[in-house]
Parts: C-alpha cells; sequence; structure tokens
C-alpha cells in the first residue's frame, strides 16, 4: 500500500520531500555510505556496483537453498520488480511528453522568448561551471545527491517567500537589459506586442 503522498509526489518524490521520514533517512545513509566508498576509500562505481550483486546473489541463493532443503516454497518476490504493459505504455507516454516540454523549453531559451528565465539559467551554468573546476564529478554528485534531501522540502516550505525572491530577480535582470530604441523606453525583449518589438528593432 502506498504511503501518505506518495500519490501526490510520487515514489522519488516521497523520497526527497520526506513523506517516510525511515525510508527517507535509510535511502539517504545509503547514498552517503555510497559516496564515502567511492570519494573516501577510492572505490570505482563498477567495483561497488559487481559487490552490490555479489553479495545479493550470493544471499539470495542461500537462502533459496535452505528454503528448497527444508522443503519450503520458495516465493516469487519478481512480481514486485514487474511493470505490466498498460503501466509500461503510461510511463512510456508520460516520459515522452516531459521530454517534449523539456525541448520546448530548452529552445524557447534558445530563441530568448523569456529573458528573465535565460539570465537565470545561464547565471546558474556559470555558477556550476565553477564549482565543477573545483571539485571532482563525485564531490558534485555527493553535492546533488545531499542537496535533493535538502532543497525541495525547504522550496515546500518558505515557497511564497521563494517564489516573490525569484520574480524580484526575474524583474531586476529583464530591467537591465538594454532598450534597443535610444528615444523610447521601451525595452523590445521584454513581453510586448509584435508592433512595437517591430518598431524597436
Amino acid at each position: 500500500m502506498a504511503a501518505p503522498g506518495e500519490k501526490r509526489h510520487g515514489y522519488i518524490g516521497s523520497l526527497i520531500y520526506w513523506v517516510d521520514p525511515k525510508t527517507s533517512a535509510a535511502v539517504l545513509g545509503l547514498g552517503l555510505g555510497f559516496f564515502l566508498l567511492t570519494i573516501v576509500f577510492h572505490y570505482s562505481y563498477t567495483a561497488l556496483v559487481c559487490m552490490f550483486f555479489l553479495v545479493h546473489l550470493l544471499i539470495s541463493a542461500i537462502y533459496s537453498f535452505v528454503q528448497q532443503w527444508n522443503t519450503k516454497k520458495v516465493g516469487d518476490w519478481t512480481r514486485d520488480f514487474k511493470v505490466d504493459r498498460d503501466e509500461a505504455s503510461k510511463i512510456a507516454l508520460r516520459v515522452a511528453l516531459d521530454y517534449n516540454k523539456a525541448v520546448d523549453w530548452y529552445f524557447g531559451l534558445a530563441a530568448a522568448r523569456d529573458i528573465s528565465t535565460l539570465g537565470i539559467v545561464l547565471a546558474v551554468l556559470f555558477g556550476m561551471w565553477t564549482v565543477a573546476t573545483i571539485f571532482s564529478d563525485s564531490g558534485l554528485c555527493l553535492m546533488a545527491f545531499i542537496l535533493a534531501f535538502i532543497v525541495p522540502v525547504m522550496y515546500e516550505k518558505n515557497q511564497v517567500l521563494v517564489d516573490k525572491q525569484i520574480q524580484m530577480l526575474k524583474t531586476k535582470i529583464v530591467a537591465m537589459i538594454p532598450v534597443a530604441d535610444k528615444g523610447t523606453k521601451t525595452n523590445p525583449l521584454r513581453s510586448a506586442p509584435a508592433k512595437e518589438v517591430t518598431k524597436g528593432l
């Protein structure tokens, strides 16, 4: 049975929004342990993945062997991991729709349709590029993993204040854009009627 809030957020969302604190804490702890092994003890990702499946297969095989030795039937736990055809179609459709939205959003930025959002994205990319020159990829993944369990919850609790600050930032970015015509105060790159934009250009 799905936990309260999981239907609203989805499984991944329920983890990062701490719908079930014990489950979220367990996943966060496992993730930190994973990065501890890769960053501090310099285990490679391939070695850890192989180690995980090695231990899992050994424990599962021994458990199944003991169950069969005691003439007990081994349960079919694969049903919890399989996706039926209808659910697969829904997932594929959802992925396709999300992909199309991402394409529209990106090329909308590339076409400079929303200058304020474009400015914020460029600033974020520049900041990430700067940080990436200092930390390793493993360090960046660790920071992203930790922030994934912090930022969504903090945003949800302070959504009104954060949205207000973002809107103020967008307004400042638009105000910094120079006008095309020195004789008018109208900025052609802002949301303006098509005739005004043509006149300004």
